[in-house]
């Protein structure tokens, strides 16, 4: 399961584009937490504290407390727009999240024992097809990354990261399966 970090908001009580700009022009970044059948709550973001997540590997598969006038909201990013020019974050869009909610994430793939393959020393090459296996799986089950061992793959061998995920959590593709 992935760790759940926290972030700290303040609640923007309008809504549409003049509050959104003034939030930029006042250095925060705009956004808004939705779902789980409640009302949509407009937040305010600290950009330094958004843009050191964003430049972490799996952003998107990362569960994040985000805590508003004191209470917290379990959150799940589904987008962040950003500036054509400058290539900053400009609003950021979170999906409410409970334990039980089931999700769609992009999880990034780490490969493992590459120096103890014997298809790689034998002068063999890895042919990554996806850096980022899609899964549909539980909030509280996202795994921080997904491993694939080459320490027993040799010339020709394929690797497979979908054939023993814990119940509850499969893949959205044919890659990987």
């Amino acid at each position: 399961m992935s760790d759940v970090l926290n972030l700290v908001a303040e609640r923007r009580e309008r809504a549409g584009k003049g509050a959104a700009r003034a939030a930029r022009r006042a250095g925060r970044i705009p956004g808004v937490i939705y779902g789980a059948k409640k009302d949509p709550v407009m937040i305010n973001l600290d950009p330094k504290a958004l843009n050191k997540e964003l430049s972490k590997a799996g952003f998107f598969a990362t569960l994040f407390d985000v805590e508003i006038d004191g209470k917290k909201e379990r959150a799940l990013p589904r987008d962040v727009q950003f500036d054509p020019v400058t290539d900053r974050a400009i609003h950021i869009d979170l999906l409410r999240v409970s334990a039980a909610t089931a999700v769609t994430v992009n999880v990034p793939v780490n490969f493992i024992n590459e120096d103890q393959s014997p298809g790689l020393t034998k002068g063999g090459v890895l042919n990554v097809v996806r850096y980022e296996i899609e899964l549909n799986c539980r909030a509280d089950a996202i795994p921080q990354e997904l491993e694939l061992d080459l320490s027993s793959l040799d010339l020709g061998d394929l690797g497979s990261l979908l054939d023993d995920q814990p119940a509850g959590r499969r893949g959205t593709d044919d890659y990987g399966s």
